[in-house]
């Protein structure tokens, strides 16, 4: 009778580290993932945070570009301009036109 008692002792105490090993195999499963869903919220955030910057940069390069071709087109119309000035006014015309624009500025 004496190892029956011991037998259902070590029964008792295989039955409770099956529970114990059970709880931390849940416990471990449910940490896992929190750890899986905070990391996929953190890549989430951080490839919106990129995306969100990349079409900025995107923004702004596009002004710039736009920019500078208004500024090449000004350019270009102005030597354009100058070109046919130059063609079409004799010298009289010519001092004529400085003189018409001297008198505006006064």
């Amino acid at each position: 009778r004496g190892a029956h008692r011991g037998g259902s002792c070590i029964e008792e105490i295989i039955a409770k580290a099956r529970s114990e090993a059970q709880s931390i195999r849940v416990e471990a499963k449910a940490a896992t993932e929190r750890i899986k869903a905070d990391l996929m919220a953190k890549a989430e955030a951080d490839s919106k945070k990129i995306l969100e910057e990349a079409e900025k940069q995107i923004h702004v390069e596009k002004d710039k570009a736009i920019n500078e071709i208004r500024q090449e087109v000004v350019d270009i119309s102005i030597a354009v301009a100058e070109k046919v000035i130059k063609k079409n006014l004799s010298k009289e015309d010519n001092q004529s036109l400085i003189e018409e624009s001297l008198k505006n500025l006064q």
